[in-house]
């Protein structure tokens, strides 16, 4: 968009006369050295259980040696090396699971309308039947050629194509295979007229529930789906079905040469962040961006190296536990408390790095007889039952830790 910031940057950075696709070449340059192999061995460290890497994004550009061609577009207009099937072959190699990403409801290439306003994004996710049967069939090629365990899609789906028939052949390919919930479907007013009064309204309705601070309405969509996928902020209340959390570590979606540490989740806010999305039912879909030599900056890898210590200690109290009642409480000196449960086990999240000797737990009530251990410690603290709040006493001030668990056994 002429004047926009991102306009005064590239023209600052790398001169008026330089387009988009001028890129192109300097991207697949530096992607033919990437070593996925590294990439997987980094994620498995970190703990992670499954990767999701993005296929295609809204500048139209496939990652992968796509025959789906894009009438829009010369064929060479994708990526030279197959990033996508590289990459999963080096996750699946580490016994990691391996999602595909595909921003179904948008492609810059069929379109040259920029994205002013709500009223101009709904426009855009109605890019007619051309635009259907191609985003159908890159989707239809990806699963056929990679079999994604997670078939993520986002910012919706064209409405002159049924997702429904895209997920019985996917069901049919990948039969333990997981949908996400990012397929709603944007039918406007055939009539222009009418079109442009009803986007008119939406944009205005919109702009006003910001103003007022309220939040966007939202509807359960109209399709099948598996699992929710929410960004940034644990939904309050809390789904009751499947449900995950995505976010960047930083503000962005990506590599963003501008953030800094400021703008970077720490490893223990990472940590936080992960037992309340646990606690609630959720999983948690951390977002990598790799600068362009296909590193994933040392801003990024701290973060998730602390976190894969501390799953390394603490990982228990996370994978394949269940949400308990309540999933939240404090201490009496105010840090916060996060609960999991699985076989008979309960897991007090202390979302402290530094706890005192004394550590009561509030809104607690536990039978007698149960014990209460510290999980990569001391199997038995002694602990009392005062009112309505359970005090411990571990064995010695806890601290070297970002989030200390208590476990607990009821008999």
């Amino acid at each position: 968009m002429p004047g926009s910031p991102t306009a005064r940057h590239h023209q600052a950075t790398y001169g008026k006369d330089v387009s988009y696709f001028d890129f192109q070449a300097p991207f697949d340059e530096g992607a033919a050295t990437v070593d996925f192999a590294q990439w997987a061995q980094f994620f498995a460290r970190t703990g992670a259980r499954y990767v999701v890497m993005v296929t295609r994004h809204l500048d139209g550009y496939p990652l992968w040696p796509t025959a789906v061609a894009n009438p829009h577009m010369p064929a060479g207009y994708r990526s030279t090396r197959d990033l996508v099937g590289d990459l999963t072959k080096a996750v699946r190699a580490r016994g990691l699971r391996m999602g595909l990403y595909y921003a179904g409801g948008l492609d810059w290439t069929f379109t040259d309308r920029p994205i002013r306003t709500m009223a101009d994004f709904m426009r855009q996710q109605a890019l007619g039947p051309e635009y259907a049967r191609y985003a159908a069939a890159q989707w239809a090629e990806l699963i056929d050629t990679y079999q994604p365990s997670v078939l993520w899609n986002d910012v919706g789906w064209p409405a002159e194509s049924n997702p429904h028939d895209l997920f019985a052949h996917y069901y049919d390919t990948v039969a333990d295979g997981v949908v996400n919930d990012r397929w709603t479907q944007v039918r406007l007013p055939p009539n222009r007229l009418v079109r442009g009064v009803y986007l008119r309204f939406i944009s205005l309705s919109l702009k006003a529930l910001a103003r007022a601070g309220r939040p966007l309405p939202t509807k359960p969509p109209s399709f099948h789906y598996d699992v929710q996928t929410h960004e940034y902020a644990t939904p309050d209340p809390a789904p009751t079905r499947l449900w995950e959390l995505c976010r960047g570590l930083g503000r962005s979606f990506g590599y963003n040469a501008q953030e800094t540490a400021a703008d970077t989740l720490t490893g223990t806010q990472l940590i936080h962040l992960l037992a309340d999305v646990v606690a609630h039912g959720g999983n948690l879909l951390i977002n990598v961006g790799p600068d362009s030599a296909g590193r994933v900056p040392e801003l990024q890898q701290r973060p998730l190296r602390e976190l894969g210590a501390w799953l390394d200690v603490n990982g228990e109290a996370i994978y394949a536990t269940r949400p308990w009642t309540p999933a939240a409480t404090t201490t009496a000196s105010g840090h916060q408390v996060r609960f999991t449960q699985r076989e008979g086990v309960v897991y007090a999240i202390v979302l402290s790095d530094d706890v005192t000797d004394a550590l009561t737990i509030r809104d607690l009530t536990l039978p007698p007889g149960s014990r209460i251990g510290l999980l990569g410690g001391v199997a038995d603290l002694a602990w009392t039952q005062t009112a309505g709040d359970v005090r411990v006493t571990p064995p010695q001030r806890l601290a070297g830790q970002q989030a200390h668990v208590l476990t607990i056994t009821t008999t």
